[in-house]
């Protein structure tokens, strides 16, 4: 994933993929241009920059190919954990379970 964050929570998922997960490329290195909740005031993200991050990322023994195999495991962890018995249906069946339990206590029959 390339990133280049303008506001509000894109700050934090960018340090998500590029710096924990490693699966992503910063456009812009240096900074993140104006952080501004005003739309009108975001500075434009040139054309030139994306197309030359994304051949770089692209190219043949860019971050692109560090990053795939990472990529490749985090799908096949995921594809794993909503499968049928997978540890997000645990986790789900589990809360439901707790809820039940706490309605319980709070109005017994």
């Amino acid at each position: 994933m390339l990133t280049w964050p303008k506001v509000h929570d894109q700050f934090v998922n960018e340090r998500l993929f590029t710096d924990v997960l490693g699966i992503g490329h910063r456009l812009w290195p240096h900074g993140a241009g104006l952080r501004s909740e005003d739309y009108e005031k975001h500075e434009l993200i040139p054309a030139d920059d994306v197309a030359r991050a994304l051949l770089t990322f692209m190219h043949s023994g860019g971050p692109g190919d560090v990053m795939r195999p990472r990529v490749m495991d985090l799908a096949s962890k995921s594809h794993a954990a909503i499968a049928q018995g997978g540890s997000s249906q645990q986790d789900l069946h589990r809360l439901v379970n707790d809820l039940m339990a706490a309605i319980k206590l709070i109005a017994p029959k």
